[in-house]
C-alpha cells in the first residue's frame, strides 16, 4: 500500500487521465498558498492576513499603534515624521498657529517657518483670506498682493515691485531680471554673482571665491584683509606679505601664532627681529637694558663695545699709517 502526500497543484491538472495514472491511489489535497500583501511599517514582517494602510504603508493592525503611547489606534489619528499618533498625543506635538495660538491639528498653510490654521491665514494690513495659494510675506507676515504692491520697495533698474527673487545691493533693490542685466562681477573669479554672494570691500564675491590668495581658506566671518586689487588675504599671510623684513636674517617679522603683535627692533633706518639684533663681529645679542650689551654702531654698522673699540684702534692705526705715507712722499720730493 502506497503512503499518501499532499501536493500543491492546479485542481485542473488532477482531471487529466495521465495525471491520475502518475498519481495512482495516492492521496492528494489541493493547499491554497497564502501571498504577502507587503511588509508592515512598524515590524518590517510580512503582511499574510488582515492589515491596514496608511501614508502609503500597509501595517498589521496590531502593530498599528501610537508612537507615542503605544496604544493600539482605533479610528482617527494623525501623522508626524511618518509615524502615527492618536489624538491626544498629536495635540501635544502640534504646532501652535502663528495668528490665534492654538495647536494646528489638521490641514495648516506654512509661511516662513510659521504655521497658521487655513482660517487664520490673513493678510495683516488689510485682513482678507489668503485661501487662494498666492500671498507673499513682508517683515516675516503674511500680504496680500494689493497690499504688498504697497508697502514693497520697488526695483531700482524698472520701478515695478519685484515678484520673486529679489536682490539689494547698496541698499538698493533689484528684481532678478534687472540684477542679471546690470550684474555684478566677482573681483577673484571675474564671474557675474548672482544669488548668494559676501559683500566686502565695496564688491560682491562667490562665497566659494572668498578666499585667501595664499593658502587658500575660507575667510567667511573671518578677519580678513584686502589690498588695493580687493585681493583677500587671511591675517597670517597679509602680515608675511606686507612686514617688514629683518635686516639680519631677511625673513618677515610677523606674529607667532596665537599672538597678536611681533617685538621689532629698529636701529640705523633698519628692523630687526631682537634675536638678530647682534655685533657683527663676535655676535652678541645687544640690548641697550643690559650692561655690556650695549649697541655702539660704527659706520652705520652694529657692534658691542668691546668690538667697537677694535674698530676705532684698527681705524686710527690706518690713519696713522696713511700720515706716514704722506710724509714720507714729501722728503722724497
Amino acid at each position: 500500500m502506497g503512503y499518501g502526500r499532499s501536493v500543491s497543484a492546479d485542481p485542473s491538472l488532477l482531471a487529466d487521465p495521465s495525471v491520475q495514472a502518475k498519481l495512482g491511489n495516492r492521496a492528494t489535497k489541493v493547499v491554497q498558498q497564502q501571498k504577502s500583501i507587503g511588509k508592515c511599517g512598524m515590524c518590517n514582517k510580512p503582511i499574510q492576513e488582515d492589515g491596514c494602510t496608511a501614508f502609503g504603508k500597509v501595517y498589521h493592525k496590531a502593530c498599528f499603534k501610537c508612537h507615542a503611547c503605544k496604544q493600539k489606534i482605533q479610528g482617527k489619528f494623525f501623522e508626524r515624521g511618518g509615524k502615527p499618533y492618536c489624538e491626544k498625543d498629536y495635540i501635544k506635538l502640534a504646532d501652535a498657529c502663528s495668528s490665534c495660538g492654538l495647536p494646528v491639528k489638521g490641514d495648516c498653510i506654512e509661511s516662513s517657518g510659521k504655521v497658521f490654521h487655513p482660517g487664520c491665514m490673513k493678510c495683516y494690513v488689510c485682513g482678507d483670506l489668503l485661501n487662494n495659494g498666492v500671498f507673499f510675506t513682508w517683515e516675516d507676515k503674511p500680504i496680500c498682493e494689493r497690499d504688498y504692491k504697497q508697502v514693497a520697495e520697488r526695483c531700482a533698474g524698472c520701478g515695478e515691485v519685484p515678484v520673486g527673487k529679489c536682490y539689494s545691493i547698496d541698499d538698493q533693490v533689484f528684481c532678478e531680471e534687472c540684477h542679471q542685466k546690470g550684474g555684478e562681477q566677482c573681483p577673484s573669479c571675474n564671474r557675474a554673482v548672482d544669488g548668494h554672494c559676501v559683500r566686502a570691500c565695496g564688491s560682491a564675491f562667490h562665497p566659494d571665491c572668498f578666499v585667501c590668495v595664499v593658502c587658500k581658506k575660507k575667510m567667511i566671518n573671518l578677519p580678513f584683509v584686502a589690498d588695493d586689487k580687493q585681493q583677500i588675504y587671511c591675517t597670517d599671510d597679509y602680515n608675511r606679505k606686507k612686514a617688514p623684513k629683518c635686516s639680519f636674517c631677511k625673513k618677515p617679522i610677523v606674529p607667532k601664532e596665537g599672538q597678536k603683535t611681533a617685538p621689532r627692533l629698529r636701529a640705523l633706518g633698519r628692523d630687526y627681529h631682537p634675536q638678530c639684533f647682534q655685533c657683527e663681529d663676535c655676535g652678541l645679542v645687544l640690548d641697550s637694558r643690559v650692561k655690556g650689551k650695549e649697541c655702539y654702531p660704527f659706520k652705520n654698522r652694529l657692534y658691542c663695545l668691546k668690538c667697537n673699540r677694535k674698530k676705532l684702534s684698527s681705524e686710527e692705526e690706518e690713519d696713522d699709517d696713511d700720515d706716514d705715507t704722506d710724509e714720507n712722499s714729501e722728503s722724497h720730493d
